[in-house]
């Protein structure tokens, strides 16, 4: 199954497809993470339908990818400062 976009209706679909999710009915597309440098390029390559993926997400202010949760982002950022 798939879903396409990013809104749903109300409460109980997207509590729905959570359970699914979880289920392993649906299958997650991780976005493309694109530096905050390269989003003009991004732009374009959607624009003109060359995108690697079903979505782009801007990182520009994450000091790393794949953090869970705020305390590992937190830690995140104290280990940039000690390292600037």
């Amino acid at each position: 199954a798939s879903i396409l976009g990013t809104h749903l209706a109300n409460a109980f679909e997207v509590t729905r497809m959570n359970d699914m999710v979880a289920a392993g009915l649906l299958d997650i597309t991780p976005p493309t993470v694109v530096p905050w440098h390269e989003l003009p390029t991004a732009h374009q390559a959607m624009w003109e339908n060359k995108h690697a993926g079903a979505n782009y997400l801007v990182n520009h202010a994450l000091p790393a990818l794949g953090l869970r949760g705020k305390d590992a982002l937190l830690e995140a950022w104290a280990a940039t400062e000690h390292t600037s």
